[in-house]
């Protein structure tokens, strides 16, 4: 088995940048939430495939693990932070975070219940935990 070189290192990464990027993408796009995000990220963990490659090909004695697969974890963690969320209606927010309580989630802003019916009749929606109306953004706890 041929000794992995920091050089074929360098080489590798660049060659698979292009499919890491991809995948990534891929895994965190189209979500309400950043645990989702990361939750789909680490699932199918394309660092993992990227290390039993280099594995299966070189003798990886001279590396850690963690060295060989750190641009894919920074790569990862800046998509899992940055990615942007999708916008969802204040009622999916509620069933999904209040289970289903627009009491609790009233509770929790500080409001009446009403308040919220009548947030969710006029199609409030959230993203990343900012309430957004026509008229004026709230904060939520």
């Amino acid at each position: 088995m041929i000794k992995l070189t920091a050089e074929q290192l360098d080489i590798l990464q660049t060659n698979w940048m292009h499919r890491v990027k991809s995948k990534i993408a891929i895994q965190s796009s189209g979500r309400a939430y950043r645990d989702e995000i990361e939750a789909e990220v680490y699932e199918d963990d394309i660092a993992d495939t990227f290390l039993a490659y280099v594995k299966e090909t070189f003798d990886t004695s001279d590396f850690d693990d963690t060295d060989m697969i750190g641009w894919i974890r920074e790569l990862q963690h800046e998509a899992i932070a940055s990615t942007p969320l999708i916008a969802i209606p204040l009622e999916r927010f509620i069933f999904e975070k209040f289970n289903d309580s627009q009491i609790a989630f009233a509770n929790a802003q500080g409001i009446k219940k009403q308040q919220v019916t009548k947030w969710i009749k006029d199609g409030f929606i959230v993203v990343e935990n900012q309430l957004y109306s026509k008229r004026r953004d709230l904060e939520l706890n």
